[in-house]
């Protein structure tokens, strides 16, 4: 399983330029995510950061590609990102180059496959706790 956090923001209640914004994704952007997912989807974007040569980290890749199932991850090939590029987000259900719906995120590569768990009950119940927790730091 793949390091996986849940940070809260509370709303935006300002306006800022004459707009009003209601939550960091309005303001900034953003994608949503989903639960559940199985791990074939025929219409996958990875993206990543990879940062070993030829590539530098300064820059994001992505590939399209269709998954299939590793066990309890997604695997995706014909992808030739090198290390750092895990973290990436995997989107399926794309409304845009960039904008879909993340269902996992890229936690290890070899052998040029890329392997991805999607998002399944331990993410759920983290963002449950994290969205209806009374606990605020």
């Amino acid at each position: 399983m793949a390091d996986q956090a849940i940070v809260i923001v509370e709303p935006i209640m300002d306006s800022l330029f004459g707009v009003k914004f209601t939550t960091l994704g309005d303001a900034v952007g953003g994608n949503g995510f989903s639960f559940g997912q199985s791990p074939m989807q025929s219409n996958v974007r990875m993206w990543g950061w990879p940062s070993e040569p030829p590539y530098d980290g300064r820059f994001s890749y992505y590939c399209d590609n269709k998954t299939h199932s590793s066990g309890s991850h997604s695997a995706m090939n014909g992808c030739p990102v090198t290390q750092g590029a895990s973290g990436g987000p995997w989107l399926i259900d794309r409304t845009g180059d960039d904008q879909g719906t993340i269902y996992a995120v890229l936690n290890k590569g070899y052998g040029g496959f890329m392997f991805a768990a999607p998002f399944g009950i331990p993410f759920f119940t983290i963002w449950m706790l994290a969205t209806f927790s009374q606990i605020h730091i």
